[in-house]
């Protein structure tokens, strides 16, 4: 029987963003707010979104750099303060499949830990707002933040109450199909997430079944948001690239097979419902996981 993800979900409070800033059209355009970190102690949320911009434009990626700009210029409201480095720059942003890719200077490089954390997700509470974004992707001159999250970010993950929380580590087994496609091997993995939602660690469940190891095959590289992936009702519903897809109709079913398993220990899910884009036999299938698989690694 595998183990369970344990159940810090219960014991951590990651708010919905429900009720906080939103957009108003205006005759200039659109007014957004900005989010900052709250200069008042005792307000409950760490951030406020007291400022607005007038976005001008229907260019989502020119809107986004607009955005970035106003945050990096901080706040004019006393209520306000600012999570960003002095100096830092925005040196390009590129929209693509829903995400926002943001390339930083080398000054938000000397942020870490819950001060990171809080710069983060300054930038993607504000992005957010934009319709074509889902999430936001962090670059530092080009390669991954050397003291973050390499993945994509988005608000649902977001901590809005207390003190920022540093990143949240759990162990979990990742089950990947043997070298002779004969059964499953786990693998046990520490994965670390900024969030404590169901639907974050499966995401980090996910792409992390696209490293792997050399002993074990796995999944072609893959990105997933929040728009790919839900948890409803013990379901974890998840919108299969179409790589994936084609992976698991050529190799069978133990392919399939990893997938649930290694969701199916995050608490609260009990189940894998595949979506394509295609009309597929896994496309809208709720797949459970088996009792009898074995633990390795």
């Amino acid at each position: 029987m595998k183990k369970r993800i344990c159940g810090l979900l219960s014991l951590l409070l990651a708010l919905s963003l429900c009720g906080c800033g939103g957009s108003a059209q205006t005759e200039s355009g659109t007014a957004l707010a900005l989010y900052f970190l709250s200069a008042e102690a005792g307000t409950g949320s760490i951030y406020n979104s007291d400022s607005t911009l007038t976005v001008d434009t229907d260019d989502c990626e020119e809107a986004a750099r607009q955005l970035v700009n106003a945050l990096l210029d901080g706040p004019e409201l006393p209520t306000q303060t600012s999570p960003f480095p002095t100096s830092v720059r925005l040196l390009n942003c590129e929209l693509s499949g829903g995400v926002l890719t943001l390339n930083f200077s080398e000054e938000y490089g000397t942020l870490s830990g819950s001060a990171l954390t809080a710069a983060n997700y300054s930038l993607v509470l504000t992005l957010c707002q934009l319709d074509e974004v889902d999430g936001v992707l962090l670059l530092l001159e080009g390669s991954a933040l050397p003291n973050g999250p390499s993945g994509v970010l988005t608000p649902d993950q977001a901590t809005l109450r207390g003190p920022v929380s540093d990143p949240v580590t759990f162990a979990v087994q990742l089950y990947f199909p043997n070298a002779d496609s004969t059964g499953l091997e786990a693998d046990y993995r520490e994965l670390t997430v900024f969030g404590t939602a169901s639907r974050t660690w499966c995401i980090a469940i996910l792409e992390a079944l696209c490293v792997g190891s050399s002993d074990y095959s796995v999944f072609p590289e893959a990105s997933f948001t929040s728009a790919d992936v839900s948890v409803s009702q013990g379901v974890c519903e998840v919108q299969l690239p179409d790589s994936w897809t084609e992976c698991i109709l050529q190799n069978g079913d133990l392919w399939r097979e990893s997938i649930v398993e290694s969701l199916c220990q995050v608490d609260g899910v009990n189940a894998v419902r595949f979506h394509t884009s295609d009309a597929t036999t896994l496309d809208g299938q709720i797949f459970y996981p088996q009792e009898n698989t074995e633990e390795t690694g």
